[in-house]
């Protein structure tokens, strides 16, 4: 099939809007690509993302592959498999009409990994197809790299649309030889301006007891400014993850989710951060900051026994039957878990008093 030829099938007709009447515009800086991180599972055809279809409209499950094993973000990528007869492996989404303005300028980015490429033209692995209609226009290619093998990177560009350019088709190709994988795949329109970011909520403060666990939290990204940010997260310590590592935002609001792995950390208070980077940002870095504090019952310090010291704070926390003791400072005096701390909460940090430097029973409340 030569580049100005097209093969649409019925579902992606349907996807693209060429069996509805006049498809409502596309938002500025919206993703052209419906499911551009493949986590919608597989389509039409065997091995390939949904909307998406190969470069013949032909199935070739030797070659095209969604795969959780190898991915960027997410449960799944699109895998062009290295096959010893086929030396072209290629699988494409066209926009919607009237989805591209002539003359305004789009960015184009994926997360790619390659491997085992071998042959020098094997550096083009993803472009992009003008349409006017159904008619090709031209290409734009992925800014070649300094090695044809490489882990997860983002590539990134921008190209002009062409006049009379109304689509866009993101084409993802195994030109020659060596594997490829796909993942996060964007096409938008480019706002003018400096990105600036915006984490919220900026902070969390979080409480476990010792050998415990803590659900998921999650936090939003957003571009509060111009242009397109191009952002990564990292976090400081080693028991705190987040997914996804990255993302792009004209404005859209992105979650991303923190996972806790504290059953093995000691009585303590903790604090780690999660930094927030696109170097083309006003404000870049910015960052999500988490406070842990790992307890024991009755050790209102944090430092591995109960005693005076924890009997102190203990009395300054004590409210009386029925009063409402609600400084955060105090929560872990509510030993019974109502909201007063009386005698009965007493009673139970008795129980767990150790003394100087004594070992302290985890559930010596019972609980």
């Amino acid at each position: 099939m030569r580049p100005g030829e097209i093969h649409l099938s019925r579902a992606l007709l349907l996807s693209i809007g060429l069996l509805i009447a006049l498809p409502a515009p596309v938002r500025a800086g919206t993703n052209l690509i419906r499911n551009g991180g493949f986590e919608e599972g597989p389509g039409e055809y065997p091995g390939v993302g949904k909307y998406w279809e190969t470069n013949d409209g032909q199935p070739h499950p030797a070659i095209n592959g969604l795969t959780g094993e190898t991915k960027h973000a997410g449960n799944w990528s699109q895998w062009l498999k290295a096959h010893s007869t086929w030396d072209l492996g290629a699988v494409r989404q066209v926009s919607a009409y009237n989805s591209v303005t002539p003359g305004k300028t789009y960015r184009i980015q994926a997360w790619i990994k390659t491997a085992n490429v071998g042959n020098p033209a094997g550096w083009y692995v993803f472009g992009l197809w003008w349409f006017q209609g159904d008619a090709y226009l031209g290409d734009s290619k992925m800014p070649r790299q300094e090695t044809n093998n490489y882990d997860w990177r983002l590539i990134s560009w921008t190209a002009v649309a062409p006049p009379g350019a109304d689509r866009v088709a993101a084409v993802l190709t195994r030109h020659t030889d060596g594997d490829v994988w796909y993942d996060d795949v964007f096409i938008g329109e480019e706002s003018p301006g400096t990105p600036e970011i915006v984490c919220m909520p900026p902070t969390f403060d979080r409480r476990v007891r010792r050998g415990g666990s803590l659900p998921d939290d999650s936090f939003t990204i957003h571009n509060a400014g111009g242009g397109t940010l191009n952002y990564t997260v990292a976090s400081d310590v080693s028991w705190i993850t987040v997914s996804p590592e990255s993302g792009i935002s004209t404005g859209d609001v992105n979650t991303c989710v923190i996972t806790y792995s504290v059953s093995s950390l000691a009585v303590s208070e903790y604090v780690g951060s999660l930094t927030v980077i696109d170097p083309a940002a006003v404000n870049s870095p910015q960052t999500v900051r988490v406070t842990l504090r790992v307890t024991i019952p009755g050790d209102f310090n944090l430092d591995g026994d109960v005693d005076l010291e924890d009997f102190g704070t203990f009395q300054i926390c004590y409210s009386g039957p029925g009063v409402p003791q609600l400084d955060a400072a105090c929560s872990e005096a509510r030993l019974d878990d109502d909201t007063d701390v009386d005698l009965d909460d007493f009673a139970l940090w008795q129980t767990c008093f150790s003394g100087p430097a004594g070992p302290v029973n985890p559930v010596c409340t019972g609980h």
